[in-house]
């Protein structure tokens, strides 16, 4: 039987000793010149994979867990898109709908903790909307909020015990992928070694590309929260799909990969502000005073259109290339480092 996950720290609140286990960094992202294509992507995927549930098992920040959780599967998720095409639709599909879905679980944890953080932020930087005693109670009743999501399901233990088991799983299918032919299993003839080349992932990053090119159009042209959220999902992946590839010339994707980093960013900020905008108008006890609920409401809508204006004149940038352009170049980097 598999440890339990996520162990019972609720009575670890007035603790002041230090935590058994030191806070453990997420590995590397990265694809090393001189390690062979094949193994680079085995070895990667399930370092992000042990990484996160590590974290579910041993990281006593729960907020943190969850939250270093699903960044790693994120990673895997972008590493699966990178690969689309030699891996197949089906597969691909398989493989991203059981990560997809183990981090759905957990979302709920991180987004209220950070709904939390973001009303905090914005109230300090607007101390003239809410008198202090409002936004004491707006705070204590969001991060009431977050107490209870938080531990309906970290005591959850046999939805945590079932996440566990399909992240292992996940882990058990990715240890076994041939990395030469001479591995592969007669009882599953259609996995492949993935060839040592660019062809290899240069469609997968086109069409990570091309997803995020369109988000970017469609955010734009409907100015919905939910198309702006859609189109950070791409920028998340393509600045993963960077780092993984960011020793081919460390300087320029390096920095690429950054940029993607800070509209990501942008792009979270904008749908923050939007989720704590949608609590506020839906829940009316977390601000009683009409006229300063609509006062809050009216500076959120106005830095959200700020924010709008900075992450499109960015995302102008980094989507400028035509996708053909952009595989060509990532190609002739690749060409030129591993020979």
């Amino acid at each position: 039987m598999h440890a339990a996950p996520f162990p019972d720290r609720s009575r670890d609140i007035t603790r002041t000793a230090a935590p058994e286990l030191p806070h453990r960094p997420a590995p590397v992202l990265a694809l090393p010149v001189d390690e062979p294509l094949p193994i680079a992507l085995r070895r990667t995927t399930i370092e992000q994979l042990d990484h996160a549930l590590w974290v579910m098992r041993h990281e006593l920040d729960r907020d943190r867990a969850v939250h270093e959780a699903r960044k790693s599967l994120k990673r895997v998720r972008a590493v699966l898109r990178l690969v689309q095409g030699p891996l197949g639709e089906y597969r691909f599909g398989e493989e991203n709908a059981v990560l997809r879905d183990v981090s759905r679980r957990l979302s709920v944890v991180r987004s209220a903790a950070v709904i939390v953080d973001t009303a905090r932020t914005f109230t300090e930087a607007h101390p003239d909307l809410l008198d202090p005693i409002a936004t004491r109670r707006l705070l204590v009743g969001l991060a009431h909020r977050r107490d209870t999501m938080r531990t309906v399901v970290i005591h959850d233990r046999q939805m945590i015990a079932d996440l566990a088991t399909a992240l292992l799983t996940t882990r058990s299918r990715y240890a076994a992928w041939p990395i030469t032919e001479m591995e592969v299993n007669p009882a599953a003839p259609h996995r492949r070694p993935f060839r040592n080349e660019f062809a290899t992932v240069a469609g997968g990053l086109e069409r990570t590309y091309v997803a995020g090119m369109n988000g970017m159009e469609t955010a734009i042209a409907t100015r919905s929260t939910f198309a702006f959220h859609e189109w950070r999902k791409r920028v998340k992946y393509l600045r993963y799909q960077h780092e993984l590839l960011e020793p081919l010339w460390p300087a320029v994707m390096g920095a690429t990969a950054t940029s993607f980093g800070e509209l990501a960013d942008g792009l979270g900020a904008e749908h923050d502000l939007a989720e704590v905008g949608a609590l506020v108008a839906s829940t009316p006890t977390l601000i009683l005073d009409p006229a300063a609920r609509y006062r809050f409401l009216s500076a959120g809508e106005r830095r959200r259109m700020t924010l709008h204006s900075e992450v499109v004149a960015l995302g102008r940038r980094l989507f400028a290339e035509t996708p053909t352009a952009f595989r060509r170049r990532i190609g002739s980097y690749w060409a030129y480092a591993r020979g």
